[in-house]
């Protein structure tokens, strides 16, 4: 059985990872949106890496301390859990996958522009069209993660 202290830890580097990886996706959508589209593309290049950077430091430590933090709550409860609590923690994991798949959609993204700008082509259409995948990616990122901070906030409770 683990202590009531590395408890509270585990779920709070599981809060602030969250809570990080939503940040700094909502700030990089605010700092694209402030910046001219036709705006040199060394802003959204360096910002979009140290975003998408954290977003994925963040992914892992949100991923290994729900897995810690859901068998410790298994432990407490005898591993018999509340249909409620099946549900909530089912729809955690499902927003979690959507962020995955998004944040991978955003790394994507970043390369583009990357090659793009390395090479100077003035392939403007697919940078804008790259900018606006991460704008959106990120936009949702920020929603998803929310979301899922509310439904942890039920599971705290329960």
């Amino acid at each position: 059985m683990i202590s009531p202290v590395a408890r509270t830890i585990l779920l709070w580097v599981h809060a602030c990872a969250g809570a990080i990886w939503i940040a700094a996706a909502a700030s990089f959508v605010i700092a694209a949106l402030a910046t001219a589209e036709e705006a040199d593309t060394s802003t959204i290049r360096r910002a979009g890496s140290a975003i998408n950077r954290i977003g994925l430091f963040a992914m892992v430590a949100v991923v290994l301390t729900g897995i810690i933090n859901t068998f410790v709550a298994g432990e407490m409860r005898n591993f018999a859990f509340s249909q409620s609590f099946v549900v909530v923690l089912a729809l955690k994991i499902v927003a979690l996958a959507a962020m995955i798949v998004i944040l991978n959609r955003c790394v994507r993204a970043h390369r583009i522009i990357a090659a793009e700008a390395d090479a100077e082509i003035s392939g403007r259409n697919a940078i804008a069209k790259a900018r606006t995948q991460l704008i959106v990616g990120n936009s949702l990122v920020a929603a998803i993660g929310g979301l899922a901070m509310i439904l942890g906030l039920w599971l705290l409770g329960t």
